[in-house]
């Protein structure tokens, strides 16, 4: 059997679609990966619909592996499969798994939750109209949860055949190449060690998939010389990448004795740089961390989210500030080898300002060097923050008001702008003046309408002083390796 993956992400580490088209060859089956990369805020026009649909042309099955913003996209993909070649389209990934019953009115299957094993019990009984644990079908009563993997390294590595890969350039689809892939990754070899999240944070899906799979709520680790193994196997395959990202909420969590384990063979073996993201205050740890820079470690990506203590418990995040100071502590007394990236969420609408400032303040006072990412609160089907907001009458219509929306699109106020310019001031590794940022986010200045000439002057300040130390020129880079720039202000560069 044939089958025809369709990533609409717009990158090409789609990691579970490669997990899955590698479990489908390891079962029998060819398959195919289209990578058709584009932001889900850009349509894909007729000519790039028309080059997919000749790619699935001879397939017995397509999937299509999606999140809830590329929703769009990913119908104007499947409508044209079903319609023009008349092949069924199994749909996968978190949207379908919180949401089967909306897209099963779009795809002919739905695979629910981890879907390894399901999507290969699928391809056994295609056609036969017998059900599957795991998956939906359109038109079928009854559904049989199937819970997840237990053992990941049982699971076959994620899919590096490039013979079989495809990927948008421009409006054409073109055979992935060694070179097109290092382009497409930066050079970065992303995977994802572990599953499971013991956590129960309002804005984030594992509320739902804890509820539904009780099994989520245990945190499943490949071992640490399988996944080596997985890293040095696609290095020797593949030399186009020269670091390694691991996207993984629960790496700091093992033992210290996986930890050195890990970083030991690590260090022998691979040796490249090392990103760690999903990092929580309460799992940094400074023998972990030790190891962990003795191997190569970079980069970590810990979630603070606010430094309110109200909003932290609103949110369900179980940290302290004092934690959340002891943990950023530790990271910076290895300021010489990692940057340590700090996420926060604004443009909460039950959050106050005083709220918002005492996250500023926090921030402005922590040791540097460190960057921020920001993020707009984006209230996502199956998560608690939805369920509020369509309550209180804030999401009226899922497509328009969460479906479209970019989570790094921030709005318009004025403590955003301070958000802004703090940002900005992290990334070039500059102090922002504490004294001005008090000043700036008193309740009386806060409120004045001539206020906004504030943030104008801080970057003003921080342009001269990049200037002095001869990076005038630098002020293009962009903030941050991932897209977190404040979409409101538009600026192609940090201070303009």
């Amino acid at each position: 059997m044939r089958i025809t993956f369709i990533s609409p992400f717009p990158d090409v580490y789609s990691f579970g679609v490669r997990s899955l088209s590698a479990t489908a060859r390891a079962a029998g089956h060819d398959t195919r990966i289209l990578f058709v990369t584009q932001e889900f805020t850009q349509p894909y026009s007729a000519k790039v619909v028309d080059q997919v649909v000749e790619l699935c042309r001879d397939s017995d099955l397509v999937g299509v592996s999606l999140m809830s913003n590329f929703w769009d996209n990913s119908v104007a993909l499947t409508e044209a499969v079903r319609k023009r070649l008349n092949i069924p389209v199994a749909w996968g990934g978190i949207h379908p798994t919180v949401r089967p019953e909306e897209c099963l009115r779009v795809a002919d299957y739905v695979t629910v939750g981890e879907a390894e094993e399901s999507f290969v019990g699928l391809l056994g009984a295609l056609g036969s109209g017998h059900s599957v644990p795991g998956v939906r079908a359109r038109g079928q009563k009854g559904f049989e949860r199937a819970a997840p993997p237990e053992n990941l390294d049982s699971l076959a590595q994620p899919d590096f055949d490039l013979e079989h890969h495809f990927v948008l350039v421009g409006e054409r689809m073109l055979p992935m190449t060694p070179e097109l892939l290092r382009q497409r990754t930066e050079g970065i070899y992303l995977t994802i060690p572990s599953r499971g999240c013991p956590f129960d944070c309002i804005y984030c899906c594992n509320v739902f998939l804890n509820k539904e799979f009780p099994e989520n709520k245990k945190v499943r680790h490949k071992s640490m010389r399988r996944l080596v193994d997985e890293l040095e196997t696609a290095l020797n395959r593949l030399p186009v990448f020269n670091r390694i990202k691991f996207d993984d909420d629960a790496f700091f969590s093992l033992p210290y004795e996986e930890i050195a384990e890990f970083s030991l063979d690590y260090k022998r073996r691979i040796g490249l740089p090392l990103v760690v993201t999903g990092v929580t205050p309460s799992t940094v740890r400074r023998d972990k961390l030790e190891a962990l820079v003795e191997a190569g470690l970079v980069e970590v990506r810990m979630g603070i989210e606010s430094a309110s203590e109200s909003m932290r418990k609103e949110y369900k995040r179980p940290q302290t500030e004092r934690k959340v100071q002891q943990a950023a502590a530790l990271l910076n007394d290895f300021r010489d080898k990692l940057i340590p990236y700090y996420d926060m969420i604004i443009d909460n609408p039950w959050e106050s300002d005083e709220s918002l400032v005492e996250s500023l303040r926090f921030l402005a006072r922590l040791p540097q060097p460190f960057e921020v990412i920001m993020y707009s609160l984006t209230f996502y089907p199956g998560t608690d923050v939805y369920d509020r907001a369509v309550a209180e009458g804030l999401v009226r219509d899922d497509i328009e008001d969460v479906y479209r929306k970019y989570y790094h699109s921030f709005r318009r106020t004025y403590l955003n702008a301070l958000f802004d310019v703090l940002m900005h001031y992290a990334h070039w590794n500059e102090r922002i003046p504490i004294r001005s940022l008090d000043f700036a986010s008193r309740p009386e200045v806060r409120n004045n309408p001539f206020a906004w000439i504030i943030p104008k002057l801080l970057k003003g300040r921080l342009r001269l002083k990049l200037k002095r130390r001869g990076q005038g020129g630098a002020a293009a880079k962009p903030p941050h390796s991932e897209p977190a720039v404040a979409e409101f202000s538009a600026q192609p560069s940090p201070v303009s």
